[in-house]
């Protein structure tokens, strides 16, 4: 088991593997904690993502693939809930989207405005 395959390899071809953006909103730069490597599908922003307010009313932010991960699921869920078959939807997202730069190797983010033919929003994920 290479190390870069690692935990990309277990989804099968059905799963996107899913690394994670600095809050740079003037580049898209892969966060030096994600993930990555030649299993990586997509990338989204998942550092500092507004979470809500805790029980004494502060501002609370989550950080992270797992903070990155629903923003790639909500437009999925998107694709599917239009009666798109769950592989297109799989390579509608793989065939939309834009460079990422280095710190790593991960080359991509995820862009759903390109599936705007679809009525889907026109969102780009920064």
């Amino acid at each position: 088991l290479r190390e870069d395959d690692y935990p990309c390899r277990y989804g099968g071809p059905r799963a996107l593997c899913v690394a994670y953006m600095q809050d740079d909103k003037t580049r898209n730069v892969l966060h030096t904690n994600s993930g990555w490597g030649r299993r990586v599908d997509v990338a989204a922003y998942g550092t500092n993502i507004f979470t809500g307010r805790d029980e004494n009313g502060k501002l609370r932010y989550f950080n992270g693939s797992s903070a990155a991960t629903p923003i790639v699921t909500a437009l999925f869920a998107i694709l599917l809930s239009m009666d798109v078959d769950p592989m297109v939807a799989k390579r509608l997202i793989l065939d939309n989207v834009d460079p990422v730069e280095l710190p790593t190797v991960l080359e991509f983010f995820i862009d759903a405005s390109t599936c705007g033919e679809l009525g889907v929003p026109d969102w780009k994920f920064y």
